[in-house]
């Protein structure tokens, strides 16, 4: 037999309603085909589904507190933020015009040929990897700048090292294809400036 709908069905389930609560209580969420990716504040991550279940049921007032309704959120909020084809994720690192983009800690640092900027982070920009390191425009590194000078006596030697670090940095190989390789005999630095 069929259970009546508490108060004579005039408290229905509402889809759209707790999925959208669900929304707002949920960091913010994009998903691809059944993959789930939500943003931490400075990049996409990919997240497990599942661990977003508990969560649905918890908007959930106790008189709808099913795991069919708890899917129905999962599968609304799935299916409402699929990305479109004009979206792409970056890495930590990407072109953006003339402009060289790097998620770093504390935001997203814009080095274009004749400046350096920090501007904030943003979902908007599709970031999935954030580095480490953060940015610091009066920050110096005189202890390296000494080994590097004690380590490679050649001022071109040394000027190729700083370019290849650089070099690291950038969103796309495919023009230059450049790699690095440092030889000699052991003891003269190689390990001790690639590690830095």
């Amino acid at each position: 037999p069929l259970l009546p709908m508490p108060n004579g069905g005039k408290d229905k389930f509402d889809e759209l309603k707790f999925a959208q609560a669900f929304m707002r209580k949920a960091p913010a969420i994009l998903s691809k085909g059944e993959e789930w990716f939500a943003y931490d504040g400075k990049c996409w991550r990919p997240r497990i589904k599942d661990t977003f279940k508990k969560m649905s049921m918890d908007v959930l007032p106790t008189t709808h507190r099913l795991a069919r309704h708890g899917k129905a959120i999962m599968d609304h909020v799935e299916m409402t933020r699929q990305m479109t084809e004009d979206m792409e994720f970056r890495s930590a690192v990407a072109w953006d015009g003339n402009s060289v983009l790097v998620n770093v800690a504390n935001g997203v640092l814009r080095v274009s040929a004749d400046s350096v900027s920090i501007e904030p982070h943003s979902k908007d920009l599709m970031f999935t990897g954030c580095l480490g390191a953060q940015w610091e425009e009066s920050a110096s590194a005189p202890l390296f700048a000494q080994v590097l000078s004690e380590t490679l006596h050649d001022h071109r030697d040394i000027a190729l090292f700083q370019w290849f670090s650089g070099y690291c940095l950038f969103p796309d190989c495919k023009q230059h294809e450049v790699f690095l390789i440092c030889y000699g005999p052991g003891g003269t630095g190689k390990s001790t400036l690639a590690d830095a």
